[in-house]
């Protein structure tokens, strides 16, 4: 970033290594545990879990579509990390635009636009480290949105 903003003329100092993140507590790292934890505390369950990677659930998703009007597939995988564990997407980005549709936020043709653009970007970053399991959790996923959901084969 030194480079770009070299190339840009910006001269503020970085701010990468103070800055917090949003959500995030000062002095302490990422922790996918206290998502289950809040869970449990609320009685538990997996009836709202919409990405079982990154413990992502239905009231979480809808907090961030109320936060975030209009935003795109890839604004909620940012904002509540869905689609970023080890499936990337492969078992909760169908559920989470069905539930998109349902509110209205975006129509089934954006739907099935957003579907087609998440996997292609996913598939571009990841096809070269597929190997063994992640391999053949990968075909998996294919599989479910090639026949099930009739999608074509990414280019």
């Amino acid at each position: 970033m030194d480079l770009v903003c070299d190339k840009l003329g910006v001269t503020e100092p970085c701010t990468t290594a103070d800055a917090i993140l949003p959500n995030q507590v000062p002095g302490k790292t990422y922790w996918l545990g206290h998502r289950l934890a809040e869970h449990e505390a609320e009685g538990g369950g997996d009836n709202g879990l919409l990405c079982e990677c990154e413990f992502v659930t239905r009231p979480m998703l809808d907090a961030f579509l109320d936060r975030h009007p209009g935003c795109s597939l890839d604004d909620v995988r940012r904002g509540t990390r869905l689609g970023m564990g080890p499936c990337q997407g492969g078992f909760c980005t169908f559920r989470a635009l069905g539930i998109m549709n349902d509110m209205s936020v975006i129509s089934p043709e954006q739907s099935m636009e957003m579907l087609r653009g998440f996997l292609q970007r996913r598939f571009r970053g990841i096809r070269y480290a597929l190997w063994g399991d992640q391999l053949r959790e990968e075909q998996l996923v294919e599989y479910i949105y090639l026949g099930i959901l009739a999608m074509e084969k990414p280019q």
